[in-house]
């Protein structure tokens, strides 16, 4: 019997940020699924956490536990998650390509996991991607524009189209979903029947929040809808959601703190999703959700084209677009919600064999037997 497959998980794992702890908490789910022998630890900033999942925590700026960590492993797996760019700096590329160039150098394998490419802006950031990508064993992306533009950096380094795992997140056990609605307020239904939109917005230079709180002051007033604000990183995106929970009056709350399986039951409840935060737009697809992605990164310009939702220019927008595009959203919503969960279900497929072809690889180190796996061993590409 061969020996259970080794695995370090890398990524921005630790910091709070809910769409991160949603891809965490799914593709470690998603390997033991498929793998129960596997052995799973992950470069964190909260230990505590990742026990609670199961994983075996590593601190994630400690060199001597990372090189002991990378040494008893047979994969490092970076992602998901948009990891490799320089939006704040070069910091980040040299860390987490850094780290598959140490996984290479101590002959281990490296694969980049569904990750989101860029933007890389900065003359630093471009040297140090185009100097350690190609270390790479295999490189796994959640859109078309992110493998190419990883392609061009490193061209002999192997490509495959897959999709953001967090796909594949599940639902906590009914009895606790019941307890997390009650508290939420959202436990029976709505007084009038109006619809429930959710609502993920982030601090950002030049958000419209007074246009999107018009926008959805008349949307409420029109539909008798109500709006849950879902505060997905809190100690950042509580204060904005205060801001437009306040113009809206009595028809808004905001949601406490929760799990990422917990905040995926919330969105369960809604009928519409307005979002700035990538992971809410990822986690509405994942439920056939009608969304509209307020674009402040080209990623959620990406993932909604993909997914067959809407998306808006984050910049200037005024309050008549964005209240046409809810209007669309929900007189188009029984067409809509069916062609995004075609659309997602194909996603979540290609994120499964993705966990797949990283087990494969890590457990035979064979890059070909694992683009074999990613491409369904029956004729079907996923990549470019």
């Amino acid at each position: 019997m061969s020996a259970p497959p080794r695995i370090l998980l890398s990524g921005y794992y630790g910091f709070g940020n809910l769409g991160d702890e949603a891809i965490l908490e799914s593709l470690a789910g998603e390997i033991l699924h498929q793998s129960p022998e596997a052995r799973l630890r992950v470069l964190t900033a909260d230990p505590d956490r990742a026990r609670e999942l199961g994983l075996d925590p590593v601190p994630r700026k400690s060199p001597i536990p990372i090189l002991r960590a990378l040494m008893d492993s047979d994969l490092l797996i970076s992602g998901g998650g948009g990891l490799v760019q320089d939006s704040t700096g070069p910091g980040s590329v040299a860390y987490y390509l850094g780290l598959v160039a140490l996984a290479r150098g101590l002959g281990r394998q490296a694969m980049l996991f569904c990750q989101g490419w860029g933007p890389l802006r900065t003359p630093t950031g471009r040297r140090l991607a185009r100097l350690l990508a190609p270390l790479a064993s295999l490189a796994t992306f959640r859109d078309e524009q992110s493998c190419r533009d990883f392609q061009a950096l490193a061209p002999r380094v192997p490509v495959r189209l897959t999709a953001d795992p967090a796909l594949l997140l599940q639902p906590p056990p009914p009895a606790r979903m019941t307890t997390v609605l009650q508290e939420e307020g959202l436990a029976g239904s709505s007084e009038d029947g109006g619809p429930l939109v959710a609502v993920a917005i982030r601090p950002w230079p030049g958000a419209p929040l007074e246009a999107l709180a018009q926008a959805l002051g008349t949307f409420c007033q029109v539909t008798g809808a109500r709006v849950l604000f879902l505060p997905f990183q809190p100690d950042r995106d509580t204060e904005p959601s205060r801001e437009l929970a306040a113009r809206l009056g009595p028809r808004a709350r905001i949601a406490g703190p929760r799990s990422p399986r917990e905040t995926l039951g919330l969105l369960a409840r809604a009928d519409l999703v307005v979002a700035m935060r990538l992971h809410a737009l990822i986690l509405a697809a994942g439920l056939g959700l009608p969304h509209l992605g307020l674009s402040y990164d080209p990623k959620v310009e990406r993932f909604c084209t993909r997914a067959g939702g809407m998306h808006l220019p984050l910049q200037g927008l005024p309050a008549e677009e964005i209240s046409g595009a809810l209007r669309s959203l929900w007189q188009d919503r029984l067409t809509r919600q069916a062609g995004i969960k075609e659309r997602a279900d194909a996603m979540r497929d290609a994120a499964r064999r993705a966990v797949s072809g990283a087990l494969t690889l890590a457990r035979t180190r064979d890059v070909q037997a694992a683009l074999s796996v990613l491409d369904g061993n029956q004729g079907r590409p996923i990549g470019l």
